[in-house]
C-alpha cells in the first residue's frame, strides 16, 4: 500500500479478512493463521490511517491522494472575514461603532461564503468520486481501458476533494474548540 494508493474501503475489506483467518485460527488451533490474521489487521488500520491523512495549508490540503485546492469562495470568504476583523478592530481603536459594525457585518459574510465554499468542495468530491467509480466499472467491464483510467482520474480527484472537505472541517471545528476555551 502507497499513501496514493492508500483506500478505506480497501482497509475495510482486509481488516474483515483478518478476522476471518483469525476466527479460523482459533477454530483449528493453528497460530500461525492468528499471526498472520493480526498482521492482517494492523496493515488494515495503517491503510485506513493512510487514506484518512490530510494537512490544512493556506489556500488547500495536502491529502494522501494529492493536493485539494480551495475554491474561490471559500478563499473570498477568508478574505472576507480578516476584512472584517481588521474593520472591526480600527472601530474598536478608535471608538467607531458604525466600522466595527461594519467589520462584524463583513466577517459574518465572510463566514458564509466560506462554508458554501466548503460544502461545495464536499459536494464536488463526492460526486466526481462516486461518478468515477461507475464509469470505471462499466469501462473496465466493456474492456475501454482507456476510458477506465479517466474515470479513476476522476474518482482520485473527488476523493483529493472529500479529503480537502474533511481537512477544512476539522479545522474549523478546532477553532471553535479553541474560541471555546
Amino acid at each position: 500500500m502507497s499513501a496514493n494508493n492508500a483506500s478505506t474501503g480497501n482497509s475495510y475489506i482486509e481488516k474483515a479478512t483478518g478476522y476471518m483467518q483469525d476466527a479460523l485460527g482459533s477454530v483449528t488451533g493453528n497460530t500461525s493463521d492468528k499471526a498472520q490474521a493480526q498482521a492482517k489487521k494492523d496493515s488494515a488500520d495503517l491503510e485506513h490511517d493512510a487514506s484518512k491523512a490530510s494537512v490544512k495549508v493556506p489556500g488547500g490540503a495536502v491529502t494522501s491522494s494529492g493536493i485539494a485546492t480551495d475554491n474561490q469562495d471559500q478563499m473570498t470568504g477568508n478574505m472576507k472575514q480578516t476584512g472584517g476583523s481588521a474593520k472591526e478592530f480600527v472601530g474598536n481603536l478608535t471608538g467607531s461603532e458604525s466600522l466595527k459594525q461594519q467589520g462584524r457585518e463583513m466577517n459574518k459574510e465572510g463566514q458564509g461564503q466560506e462554508a458554501k465554499g466548503i460544502l461545495s468542495q464536499g459536494y464536488e468530491g463526492a460526486k466526481d468520486r462516486v461518478g468515477g467509480t461507475v464509469g470505471q466499472g462499466v469501462n473496465s467491464m466493456l474492456g475501454n481501458q482507456g476510458a477506465a483510467a479517466e474515470y479513476q482520474k476522476q474518482h482520485d480527484a473527488g476523493k483529493t476533494n472529500q479529503r480537502g472537505f474533511e481537512a477544512n472541517i476539522d479545522k474549523k471545528a478546532e477553532a471553535e474548540a479553541d474560541a471555546r476555551k
